[in-house]
């Protein structure tokens, strides 16, 4: 089921919580609470009276998670907590564990990012000298690190979740062989690696574009400065030298150096199709790193039993990444259905991993495929 959701505009420094939010009382009152203004200390008071309130009451301790800015971007937790980057109070200390772990992860990424680019040793060092801004930049670089990752045709587990993989070049010999290619003002042939490493790198240039100017900088033709806001690199992609050209590729060379045997392995995108009785169609299952089921009748699965085996011996493998469900919609309407005609599909996909992400696309004879 999908979460409710609730807005409720308020000043939230004069908030009564006993008055203006009454309807966290109702029997029907949310399970969890997420307060992130841009203000640390009001953040932490605001969640601090929920908290008496709910204390006074005698109500149930639901999840409040309280995200502390500061803490990401300083390199350190802005109270004694080890959740690192958030505060939480409640009994769902195990979600929000994993979440800060990720966020470890990535702070983590971003200091060796930073370390990388300014061709120093010391992670720590580099990273203590920094200026808030440019943590807070490398932190969003390492953010949008999956999307280019994916760009590049690489799947691995937990890619849904914002954790980062180990990139080993020795086991991607067509990307490694692209990194060491000249990364020249146009774009190679398509279909190559080099195209895509180049296509990715420009698309890194975009991004960084962006970040620079919602940070209040402007492109300047002489010299550059941070207290004025002026980068001279703000041009466009093929007009930049090949050593700056080569920055937006620096993430994947930290990922590359990455010695942490905990993070999942990268690997090259390779997909295998089977229908609704388990037979293949496309490509082969073994290392697949994507299955494709399709299904043409959601509710009359061919044999649901041997495809629910079929999924299951697919996903015990290491290289399981994503289970893609292509769901035909014949439209026929009205039509009776059994109240249990979806549990076929759904035990699709009990037991899974939770690092394999499952995507479900609908197709149907009046419409265009949506997911």
């Amino acid at each position: 089921a999908r979460p409710a959701i609730r807005f409720k505009a308020s000043e939230i420094r004069a908030l009564d919580v006993e008055n203006d939010l009454a309807w966290l009382w109702d029997e029907d009152a949310p399970t969890a609470f997420l307060i992130a203004t841009s203000d640390d200390s009001l953040n932490m008071s605001t969640a601090l009276r929920i908290e008496t309130a709910m204390q006074r009451r005698r109500l149930p301790h639901v999840l409040i998670c309280v995200r502390q800015w500061d803490a990401v971007a300083h390199g350190g937790p802005a109270h004694a907590n080890p959740l690192l980057h958030i505060i939480t109070f409640g009994n769902s200390r195990v979600t929000a564990r994993g979440w800060a772990g990720r966020q470890s992860q990535q702070l983590l990424t971003a200091k060796a990012l930073n370390a990388h680019y300014e061709a120093r040793r010391d992670q720590e060092d580099a990273w203590d000298g920094l200026a808030d801004l440019y943590r807070r930049a490398n932190l969003r670089a390492v953010r949008h690190g999956s999307s280019r990752l994916l760009d590049l045709g690489l799947q691995w587990r937990g890619m849904a979740t914002g954790v980062l993989p180990r990139v080993d070049l020795a086991a991607l010999p067509e990307l490694a062989r692209a990194m060491r290619a000249p990364l020249g003002r146009d774009r190679p042939p398509a279909g190559s690696a080099e195209a895509e490493l180049w296509e990715a790198a420009r698309s890194e240039h975009s991004r960084w574009l962006i970040d620079r100017a919602t940070s209040g900088f402007r492109p300047a033709h002489g010299s550059r400065s941070d207290v004025l806001r002026r980068q001279t690199l703000m041009v466009d992609f093929r007009d930049l030298s090949e050593e700056v050209r080569r920055y937006d590729n620096h993430l994947l060379e930290v990922l590359a150096q990455l010695k942490n045997c905990c993070a999942p392995l990268a690997l090259v995108r390779r997909v295998a199709t089977i229908d609704d009785a388990g037979d293949p169609v496309e490509g082969h299952g073994d290392g697949a790193t994507e299955l494709q089921v399709r299904i043409p009748d959601p509710y009359r699965l061919a044999d649901a039993a041997r495809l629910a085996a079929r999924v299951q011996a697919w996903a015990r493998a290491q290289t399981a990444c994503r289970l893609h469900l292509l769901i035909h919609d014949p439209a026929e309407y009205p039509r009776r259905v059994e109240p249990d005609a979806l549990l076929g599909v759904a035990s699709l996909v009990e037991g899974l991993d939770s690092g394999i992400v499952c995507d479900v696309t609908w197709r149907s004879d009046a419409a265009e495929p949506h997911a």
